[in-house]
């Protein structure tokens, strides 16, 4: 499956790189918006997620129209199913950042590619990242040119400048809030 190669290719190196020092840390909460077919759930909790306070929230809509071909929901549930301190969450990320009242250490933004809505997951996902959190967009580069998400990453990047460090990593943009 693509999905499955280019999280292998691209997604588990950064992933690596920056997350493993929360390795076994105890209550930690992750925020991934898009989770798809629960590769990268998978891997947050095998390596990173581990010990049993620690918690991700899973929220995507899983719409298989935009798949069609797979049940993209049946798939993420039998890869996950022996997760206890997995918490999904079936919503559009506008209805779930409306009644959002947790702070997270690590947000993933990997769901709708349209300009519009990454800009409002960053910025939603921003006002519940903990100081010192990390949040990662993905597909900010997309082979050699810029991603889907190119023009709104920079904008939130512009607009956040003096309460962030940000750099690349490969496809990325990952954000500090300081």
């Amino acid at each position: 499956m693509e999905n499955e190669l280019y999280f292998k290719d691209r997604v588990i190196s950064n992933f690596t790189e920056e997350l493993t020092v929360y390795a076994n840390q105890p209550n930690l909460k992750f925020l991934q918006i898009g989770a798809h077919v629960g590769h990268a759930s998978k891997w947050l909790l095998d390596h990173v997620l581990t010990d049993p306070t620690s918690i991700l929230v899973d929220v995507d809509i899983w719409d298989d129209n935009m798949w069609p071909g797979i049940d993209r929901e049946k798939e993420y549930d039998n890869r996950l199913a022996s997760y206890s301190n997995l918490k999904k969450v079936k919503l559009l990320s506008n209805e779930f950042f409306n009644v959002n009242t947790e702070f997270f250490d690590f947000i993933y933004v990997d769901g709708s590619h349209t300009n519009r809505q990454t800009y409002y997951d960053g910025i939603m996902g921003f006002k519940c990242l903990k100081i010192n959190g990390v949040m990662a967009f993905d597909d900010y580069k997309w082979g050699s040119g810029f991603g889907p998400r190119y023009a709104s990453t920079t904008s939130f990047i512009k607009e956040y400048k003096e309460f962030i460090t940000y750099k690349v990593l490969r496809d990325q943009m990952w954000v500090v809030k300081v």
